[in-house]
């Protein structure tokens, strides 16, 4: 991979709204919960890319509190994924220095997600080579900014 001749010219901070995947599964004749499962895959690309970049910042917007309207079933699945997701980031990012920030609330969060959310924090706040943040649950009057301490 070559990389861009103006590095400085680099934006430095990105965010993206994660939509669609879901559609892209239908699409595609997959269940939509493939498509959040690709959806993270390529997360994770963009995180690598951007450190290479040495871009300092990223947002994803993954989840907002309307989000709680979908089928029980697809919500279960994404908070299933993104305990799993959780776990093998925590991982990446002691190794890659990436910090974690999550954006939104997190009391409506299953408990196990929240306690995710809480040790990612803790044990990338040090960190330097990236902020990446996560906006899970976030949204209406009752959402906001929400960093563990």
């Amino acid at each position: 991979m070559t990389s861009p001749r103006n590095l400085d010219r680099l934006p430095q901070h990105i965010a993206f709204i994660m939509d669609g995947n879901g559609r892209w599964a239908e699409k595609h004749d997959l269940p939509r919960q493939e498509g959040h499962k690709r959806g993270a895959i390529c997360l994770q690309r963009v995180v690598e890319l951007s450190i290479s970049y040495k871009i300092p910042y990223l947002t994803f917007y993954a989840f907002s509190t309307e989000n709680w309207n979908r089928p029980r079933l697809e919500v279960d699945g994404l908070f299933a994924l993104l305990d799993i997701k959780l776990e093998e980031g925590i991982q990446f990012a002691l190794k890659n220095g990436v910090r974690f920030r999550h954006l939104g609330k997190l009391d409506k969060l299953p408990r196990k997600v929240q306690d995710k959310i809480v040790e990612a924090h803790k044990l990338t706040k040090d960190n330097q080579a990236i902020t990446v943040s996560m906006a899970f649950n976030y949204g209406n009057p009752e959402g906001g900014l929400n960093w563990p301490e």
